[in-house]
């Protein structure tokens, strides 16, 4: 479920979304969509995640992909990234 959508500067997200990027290129004038979900379960590569919330990161001019933060509860089927 979408909670809400935020058409901002970058110079303004990466202060206030706590959603870590790797690219130190954005230009800080560059206008940048902040999506907010919330989803019951929410699978990854390491197992679901209950409760889940999601904030994503996209470019607003050419749909590039940024980053994501999300947080909420393991699942039963949750293993570690360092487990083998």
């Amino acid at each position: 479920m979408r909670i809400s959508e935020e058409l901002l500067l970058w110079e303004n997200v990466k202060h206030s979304s706590g959603v870590r990027v790797n690219d130190l290129t954005i230009h800080p004038e560059r206008m940048i969509w902040v999506v907010k979900t919330k989803s019951p379960i929410y699978l990854t590569r390491y197992g679901s995640v209950t409760d889940a919330d999601v904030t994503q990161l996209w470019d607003a001019e050419n749909g590039e992909f940024y980053g994501y933060e999300l947080s909420g509860k393991p699942g039963i089927d949750w293993r570690s990234p360092v487990d083998k």
